[in-house]
């Protein structure tokens, strides 16, 4: 059964961010300029997680299936 994540901080999700960043969002974006960058990533996830976006919030959804 496919499973919508939402990915955060926690540990279990990082491996989750870096798991999909290299499996198949970089091949998804070959050319790294056009491209955030995993250290971005993880930190707009960290910025949300305080509260920085408020409303306008920040997401990395995945489908695991």
């Amino acid at each position: 059964m496919p499973e919508i994540i939402e990915l955060d901080q926690s540990l279990p999700r990082r491996d989750r961010l870096r798991a999909f960043f290299h499996g198949i969002y970089c091949g998804s974006f070959p050319d790294s300029d056009e491209r955030e960058t995993l250290e971005n990533m993880a930190r707009y996830l960290s910025l949300k997680a305080e509260g920085w976006y408020g409303e306008s919030n920040f997401h990395v959804v995945v489908l695991e299936v």
